[in-house]
């Protein structure tokens, strides 16, 4: 649809923002503000809570050009000098993500763009108005219905499942074979699958440079992809997503025969985001709790719902614990350790009194996973660090990979593949 756009065409969209320190997907691979919006006119849809969802778009605008005319200044020097300030605004929007209305006209050439969310579109180019930040309950009949902010939108939130906060839930039937737990670098994102020779479970499936859409889906230059070679011989796949961040989405967005195979998408319950509403995931997304999927006699994944002392969209999770024989992994997402000490569910407190084969470190490596690093199980047990070359995080930092270090684990650390690689870790 969208690759047949024409020069001079309008679109407007309301969006809500991803992250102000994007790395853009095309363009030179700059910095950019990411958006995650519908268009304009079929905010009524969302609204009226149908249940076939909507269509997302992703817009990535020039980081120097938002924040020029945010901060009403007249060079990027001026911007660089704000960057606590944004820092600051990146913070906040994660407890309240104001939303924007985008117009613009498209245009042949330009360093911004759009494309649909769950899609292989090539990026339409666009001249962009500054956006400005709208009131929902504002608009008139032609758009959203004035019922009141974005409260509405929590109704048209993923599937609901009131009983799921279980001990112990079975999902797949007694195997003969013995799951394995690999990581897969990706990047500035997170990935891992937990598979024997018929079933598997992601655990997010994200992404992040110098893995990049356009190279992803360039057929003429492929590159390797070990979450592909892992997947093909199983029957039957599912996902869990910690959180609803994009870089812990995108392979599932880019890749429709990812997508396709894909059967279920567990989300932590009442996750309210535009992406659990688009038309191509709302059918597979159920919202859960706490609960453990039994994978065979001795393995199983326990799935711990967050209730973090301060909600942001990282303590809005679910954290894993991959267990084989009483030896375990720990795959947090975002939701770093420090946190799990004031979490309201004593499970997730409790995780910092266990012993580990492996860890997912937490954010990417960042510097607050430098702190209460878990304890390792033994003298080989992995700390494995999913970052990439983004140069705003500059992930993982030193601070952590010397806490992790400290701690007497083994690191693991590929930032600069440009691909994906597995790494088994039990």
């Amino acid at each position: 649809m969208d690759t047949q756009v024409e020069p001079g065409e309008k679109r407007s969209f309301l969006c809500q923002i991803e992250t102000f320190f994007g790395t853009k997907e095309y363009a030179k691979h700059g910095r950019c503000v990411r958006l995650i919006g519908i268009e304009s006119q079929k905010y009524g849809t969302l609204m009226n809570g149908q249940s076939e969802g909507v269509t997302t778009f992703i817009l990535e605008l020039d980081f120097w050009a938002f924040f020029m005319n945010e901060f009403e200044v007249s060079n990027w020097h001026e911007v660089a000098n704000r960057i606590g300030r944004i820092e600051e605004l990146e913070t906040s929007l994660k407890g309240d993500r104001q939303w924007f209305r985008v117009d613009c006209e498209v245009v042949s050439q330009s360093a911004e763009y759009f494309y649909r969310t769950f899609s292989a579109d090539e990026p339409v180019y666009v001249h962009v108005e500054h956006p400005f930040k709208v009131d929902i309950g504002d608009l008139d009949g032609s758009g959203p219905a004035s019922t009141g902010r974005l409260a509405m939108l929590t109704q048209l939130s993923v599937q609901q499942n009131p009983g799921s906060h279980v001990e112990r839930q079975p999902d797949f039937p007694p195997t003969g074979g013995e799951y394995a737990f690999h990581a897969l670098h990706v990047g500035q994102g997170m990935s891992s699958l937990v598979h024997n020779e018929s079933f598997g479970i992601l655990l997010d499936a994200g992404a992040g440079k110098p893995v990049t859409r356009d190279r992803y889906l360039d057929k003429a230059k492929p590159f390797q992809n070990d979450l592909r070679t892992l997947i093909a011989p199983l029957s039957r796949l599912k996902m869990v997503a910690s959180h609803t961040d994009y870089d812990h989405w995108k392979l599932l967005a880019w890749d429709p025969a990812l997508l396709k195979k894909v059967e279920t998408i567990l989300v932590p319950d009442g996750t309210d985001h535009l992406l659990f509403k688009d038309q191509a995931v709302i059918s597979k997304c159920i919202g859960i709790g706490s609960m453990t999927l039994s994978l065979n006699h001795n393995t199983s994944i326990a799935l711990h719902r967050a209730k973090p002392s301060d909600m942001d969209s990282n303590g809005n999770c679910l954290v894993a614990v991959f267990d084989r024989e009483g030896v375990q992994v720990l795959a947090p997402g975002d939701y770093v350790y420090s946190r799990f000490k004031s979490d309201g569910n004593p499970n997730i407190k409790s995780l910092l009194n266990n012993a580990y084969e492996a860890v997912i470190v937490p954010h990417h490596g960042d510097k607050e996973s430098a702190n209460d690093v878990v304890t390792p199980a033994s003298e080989s047990a992995k700390a494995f660090f999913s970052a990439g070359t983004h140069q705003g995080y500059k992930h993982p930092t030193v601070e952590s990979l010397q806490a992790h270090t400290a701690a007497k684990f083994v690191r693991v650390s590929h930032c600069e593949k440009a691909f994906i690689l597995k790494v088994h870790l039990l």
